[in-house]
């Protein structure tokens, strides 16, 4: 398919910011009005969201005529959370924007308003022009200026409608999944509550089991192979276990809880992950994760973790957690909840309900996930570099890169790995303009032209590098050719290595491959979540770095704010 790329400014009729605050005061806001008046809140996961409503009266809106919105104009924030978009509904009847919101009449002679709505929020290249031109040092905001200048690639109308309508199949798919699961978890808080919550006689959650804390210390048996259990191994939601394997002692850190087959691991932290697992062999597991021993007089083992499992726990454990950056549920409050118990001859039939109606739930959760994951890839895919999308690219001569590797060389003389793990983190988070295409490999973030860049800079011709025996590049006999031109690549990487060397100099080339690693994942799951990056880490590169290093050079992204460039980029 043919695209083209155009400025925003070309593909509509009209935009438009919403009123300045003081010309709509909230005081001015009433329950009904002779038009609606639409905010930030109205955008949710980039659809109109119909829960908020407010206007103004008939008089008001003589003011505010301006602002009117249209059916099928595009809403998008630009305050707060910046870049949210949705196309307003045909239904919407009168309504104005207010003073967060940006509303755009698209040109439907060249695009449909699905497919720029699309665009703005899901093609990585526009979605990465509007977060890198957002101004503001504390709040980050849009303003009209900035959209028009989007550069937006664009294919025919038929081809845009093709690529909105396969989107929209797998969206009603996964809708049709989102319900099934939200039944299916008001089927098993009915249950909860019919079988577990009504009777005369309640007690305690916390007298059903016996909390063990059987601490152990792995370290001291480092040659020594463990079934070590972390929270990235419990599946959250379905009661399985994920991506496990034995671990040996010296890739284990600090002391640990041991368990049996038969106990119950319950993760507190962020209970809300709902991550319950019946053991299925002795080992040890994180003490962010209680090992429970059910008391077998009272409850099967079986049940009592449907029980942790079920909305009402979840939701209750919730409600007690303790703690901002890492909450963990309050053991007190937790062993206090209120619950009866059946005789074992009634939990056995309610074992066996509960497990029907948990399989059909893990089978429903695993078809939204495939669905989910089917939409990113057909995201991916539809915005194609290879497939048609003239997507604009930063032009950075050869020379100029070849002045960022030769500042890079002046400082410390390493391997093309190495230096390509610094030209990712010093275009992606410093922002130097270097142009390079990342790309997720196995050995790191990395894109070919650095190859060849390398091999065109040690040309007879050039002599700019040379590579020693031991695979290491090093300044060649006429490097002093490239620190002769000033360009902004070379002032700004200069800049870049004096802040970045004194942490990674003395490292060595594994440090800053896991460095440029989590970086990436960061950048790529758009998460800061430790237990996602390491789960994501033992994918992408299974047992190659301890635990102790990915947790370290987590830390160390965080503190140097990393994260939020990434999440960003």
């Amino acid at each position: 398919m043919s695209w083209q790329t155009s400025k925003l400014v070309d593909l509509i009729e009209d935009i438009k910011i919403g009123p300045f605050g003081s010309a709509l005061k909230v005081g001015e806001l009433v329950d009904e009005g002779k038009a609606r008046v639409l905010f930030i809140e109205n955008i949710v996961s980039n659809e109109f969201d119909d829960e908020k409503k407010k206007f103004v009266t008939a008089e008001k809106y003589k003011d505010l005529t301006a602002y009117t919105v249209k059916p099928d104009d595009i809403l998008v924030t630009m305050m707060g959370t910046i870049g949210r978009t949705c196309v307003t509904p045909k239904e919407i009847g009168t309504a104005i924007i207010s003073s967060h919101l940006i509303k755009i009449t698209p040109n439907k002679n060249v695009v449909t308003p699905q497919f720029l709505n699309l665009s703005l929020n899901g093609n990585p290249v526009v979605v990465k022009q509007i977060f890198d031109n957002a101004k503001g040092a504390i709040m980050k905001g849009l303003n009209s200026a900035i959209l028009k200048n989007l550069d937006i690639p664009y294919p025919s109308l038929n081809t845009q409608t093709e690529i909105v309508e396969r989107l929209a199949s797998i969206q009603r798919a996964q809708k049709v999944c989102e319900a099934l699961i939200e039944s299916v978890n008001e089927l098993i808080a009915s249950m909860v509550k019919r079988h577990l919550m009504s009777g005369s006689q309640q007690g305690k959650l916390g007298n059903l089991f016996e909390r063990i804390n059987d601490a152990f210390i792995p370290t001291k048996n480092d040659t020594e192979v463990f079934n070590y259990v972390g929270l990235e191994h419990i599946g959250s939601g379905t009661g399985e276990l994920v991506n496990f394997k034995p671990t040996p002692g010296s890739h284990i850190e600090s002391n640990k809880t041991r368990f049996k087959k038969g106990d119950i691991l319950y993760g507190k932290l962020r209970p809300y992950l709902n991550k319950v697992w019946i053991a299925e062999f002795d080992g040890i597991c994180s003490t962010d994760i209680w090992v429970l021993r059910a008391k077998q007089h009272i409850v099967k083992s079986e049940l009592l973790a449907l029980i942790l499992r079920s909305p009402f726990i979840v939701r209750k454990s919730t409600q007690f957690m303790k703690g901002a950056n890492l909450p963990r549920v309050d053991k007190n409050l937790f062993d206090a909840i209120k619950i009866s118990m059946p005789t074992l001859k009634e939990q056995e039939i309610m074992i066996e309900q509960f497990t029907a109606i948990a399989n059909y739930q893990k089978h429903i959760v695993q078809q939204n996930l495939t669905y989910r994951e089917l939409r990113r890839s057909t995201l991916v895919h539809s915005f194609d570099t290879e497939k048609g999308a003239q997507l604009p690219v930063v032009k950075v001569n050869k020379f100029a890169l070849q002045q960022a590797i030769a500042a890079i060389l002046r400082q410390f003389e390493r391997g093309e790995m190495v230096i390509a793990k610094v030209l990712y983190i010093a275009q992606e988070i410093y922002q130097v303009p270097l142009g390079f295409r990342f790309a997720a490999q196995n050995f790191g973030p990395y894109d070919s032209e650095i190859k060849r860049t390398l091999m065109a800079g040690m040309s007879t011709y050039n002599r700019f590098f040379t590579r020693k025996v031991s695979g290491v590049y090093a300044l060649g006999a006429n490097a002093d050719k490239l620190f002769k031109y000033r360009s902004k690549v070379l002032g700004s990487m200069t800049a870049v290595l004096n802040d970045l060397l004194p942490y990674i100099k003395n490292a060595d080339s594994s440090a800053i491959e896991c460095l440029a690693t989590v970086c990436k994942i960061m950048q790529d799951n758009k998460t800061t979540d430790f237990e996602v990056i390491k789960q994501k880490m033992y994918e992408w590169k299974k047992d190659k770095f301890s635990p102790q290093l990915i947790k370290g050079t987590y830390d160390f992204a965080i503190s140097k704010g990393w994260d939020k460039k990434l999440l960003f980029s």
